[in-house]
């Protein structure tokens, strides 16, 4: 008679394993009612959502159901495959149902029971043609052991029952004095642990101590018990033969009268769980070394990123480490395979939790990037280059890395896993060719990208260092009698050529590189200076960028300066800053304004609603986005939106400015709304320092 509590655990247990741990969509186990030939849903795990109990599955020959997969497994007793679930016509009946929750793939494995098929597994993916042939020889090595274990529960039946309630329906059953002596065990310790009874009696159960839990472990054990309470873990023992088994086991103190205690150890063993679930994530998907997906785990990790996020772009990088098998010679694999565990653990500190990073060969990593632009390409492939080949240091020695990196983009070089590891690993067979540390797309237009970016870095690099970043400076004025009111700093950059390059030409660069915090600080001090030289005659507004503003050694600088110049500083920070961080946006302003520096809302109305944080925020000038200003000629509504920002403003004690006034209709139009200050080419156009100079004059 089958012991049908262990049963039912175990193949319950099989299911969630699979679900849990395999990565797997959905499993469920069926029995044969050899009566009827019906197969009886018995378990079910992961996405169902009704899908099994719709199945109605009979194996008899002349059913509409009996060519599935299910059926023909049963009554052929092997391992029978859906490696398509869009094109299989064997599925057919179920094929809606099957592609409504994502099981693009499936295969059922018998079960047999003292040589009788009397169960079928049935196991779903989300990933066509994920059943291999590799994959195959583990769902047999899986159906042979499940198998093995129905057979020994069928032999063991239930546990005799003995003379205590405590014995009853557990298999490992070992009581011992206060002082840890071990004074009964039942066959089911001998048999599990090989020792046999009188090898136990009188010793204390660190005989099956394994040195897997550390001290803290027996600690806590020993503290629950004396406080009288029941202890619970899964312990890792040590065999006498040396192999380990896993035992769940409750530890339970009972008083027997007298003064006497004794402690009583209930457990099961659940070796076979921890092995199935051990085999199937190392074989299947890990890397024992770096514990990262493997080369099959890590597409099968980017084939769900992209299941996910079709809309998206996603770059994938393949990088090799050049003479990594000289490294091991030289060093010994100790220290390579530290090596490796150092660069995995890197990668993964300079990505999202939603990119993929994965060991995919002897000496090869893989890393998806996830919602990456084109344009921010570049940039990741920098980060990966420093990561990677900066010195690690392994046991007192320091050892440099040099490496090669090949790539591809989805959806420009392929729409699944497959095609884009393909696609980079011939892009990276061409960076191999042309020496260390290169890098080579697999399509041309992102190589120019990419290149184009590092000669940009270096050149702006270059440029921050020789101090070739100035200021222009454009005047805003006084609507009614256009007068100067002040100043705009704007950053220009002057190449090698002597040419003068707007911020188009560089903003995105230092931005993305993080050189933009350097580099306005040092703008700063200039505007400092100018302020100073100039006696102050008029006040000079600054445009901070999104990385400045949440850089708080920058903060610290305009505070400085703030001090040194007061109302003569205005900074000028877009509304999205706000929207994104509101608390942080009011500290920051609180700070600069207490120093006596005024604050600008720079682009304001560029599609965020940013009217409610008007009243709150510490601010004193709205400058109102040259888009409406353009618009508000021809469009009535556009006009309107100006109109009633200024207004609001002016019940704030807010000033306004309008950018991009190019007309003289323009101006007459803001005059009419009582704009307090315009800006824009109809009235000047920015202005290097020596001209402004006499502007002042």
């Amino acid at each position: 008679m089958i012991s049908t509590v262990e049963k039912e655990d175990l193949l319950r247990k099989l299911c969630q394993i699979l679900i849990d741990k395999a990565g797997l969509r959905m499993a469920w186990i069926g029995v044969l009612n050899r009566e009827t030939g019906d197969v009886i849903p018995l378990y079910i795990y992961g996405v169902n959502d009704g899908y099994v109990e719709k199945l109605k599955i009979n194996i008899k020959r002349g059913s509409p159901t009996a060519g599935g997969p299910t059926a023909t497994a049963l009554r052929e007793g092997r391992v029978v495959v859906n490696p398509d679930s869009r094109t299989n016509p064997d599925v057919e009946p179920w094929r809606e149902e099957m592609l409504k929750r994502g099981f693009l793939s499936s295969c059922a494995i018998p079960i047999t029971v003292g040589g009788h098929t009397e169960y079928v597994l049935n196991i779903y993916s989300s990933v066509p043609y994920l059943f291999t042939e590799e994959e195959l020889e583990l769902l047999r090595e899986i159906q042979q052991d499940i198998s093995f274990a129905l057979e020994r529960i069928k032999k063991e039946g239930y546990l005799k029952i003995i003379n205590t309630a405590v014995e009853k329906g557990h298999e490992w059953v070992l009581i011992t004095d206060r002082d840890g002596r071990i004074l009964y065990v039942n066959r089911a310790v001998e048999e599990i642990s090989e020792y046999s009874a009188d090898e136990l009696l009188g010793k204390n159960p660190r005989i099956f101590k394994s040195g897997y839990h550390d001290r803290g472990f027996y600690t806590k054990l020993w503290e629950s018990l004396t406080r009288g309470e029941s202890f619970k873990a899964v312990f890792v023992n040590r065999k006498k033969s040396g192999g380990i088994f896993y035992l769940e086991q409750t530890i339970v103190p009972v008083s027997v009268g007298d003064g006497e205690l004794r402690y009583v150890a209930l457990g099961k063993d659940i070796t076979f769980q921890k092995q199935l679930e051990d085999t199937i994530i190392r074989l299947r998907y890990l890397d024992v070394i770096t514990d990262l997906p493997n080369r099959e785990g890590f597409i099968s990790k980017v084939q769900s990123v992209i299941d996910r996020d079709r809309e998206s772009h996603h770059v994938m990088f393949l990088i090799d480490l050049r003479e990594f098998t000289g490294i091991n010679q030289v060093y010994g694999t100790e220290i390579g395979d530290e090596i490796l565990r150092k660069i995995a653990s890197v990668l993964q500190g300079i990505l999202f939790k939603r990119d993929v990073v994965g060991r995919t060969g002897a000496d090869e990593f893989g890393v998806l990037v996830s919602g990456v632009e084109e344009r921010d390409i570049s940039l990741v492939l920098d980060k990966i280059f420093h990561a990677v080949t900066q010195p690690f240091s392994v046991r007192g020695k320091t050892i440099r890395i040099s490496i090669n990196i090949g790539s591809s983009l989805y959806p420009r070089d392929g729409l699944t896993a497959r095609d884009l590891f393909e696609k980079a690993s011939l892009a990276l067979s061409f960076s191999r060719q042309e020496g260390e540390n290169t890098y080579r797309f697999f399509s041309k237009e992102i190589n120019s990208l990419v290149s184009d970016y590092l000669e940009k870095r270096e050149s702006l690099e270059k440029a921050t260092r020789e101090d070739k970043f100035f200021l222009y400076f454009q005047p805003f004025y006084m609507t009614e009698s256009l007068r100067v009111a002040g100043l705009e700093a704007l950053m220009r950059l002057r190449d090698d050529q002597g040419n003068v390059l707007p911020p188009s030409e560089f903003i995105y660069t230092l931005e993305r590189t993080g050189l933009i915090v350097e580099l306005e600080k040092a703008l700063l001090k200039k505007v400092t200076e100018f302020i100073k030289n100039t006696g102050g005659k008029f006040p000079v507004a600054v445009n901070i960028s999104p990385k400045s503003f949440k850089s708080e050694e920058f903060v610290d600088s305009v505070v400085g300066t703030a001090g040194e110049v007061g109302e003569n500083l205005i900074l000028e920070i877009t509304e999205r800053l706000f929207v994104e961080d509101p608390d942080y946006a009011r500290d920051f302003l609180e700070r600069v304004r207490s120093a006596g520096a005024k604050v600008t809302i720079d682009d304001f109305g560029t599609g965020y609603s940013s009217l409610s944080y008007l009243e709150s925020l510490p601010v004193d000038i709205i400058k109102l986005d040259m888009e409406f200003v353009r618009k508000m000629v021809t469009s009535d509504k556009s006009r309107a939106i100006v109109e009633m920002v200024i207004s609001l403003a002016k019940k704030l004690d807010l000033k306004t400015i309008a950018e991009g006034v190019e007309t003289s209709e323009q101006l007459e139009i803001l005059k009419d709304l009582k704009c307090d200050m315009v800006q824009g080419y109809f009235l000047s156009y920015p202005m290097p320092e020596e001209k402004v100079r006499s502007l002042l004059i």
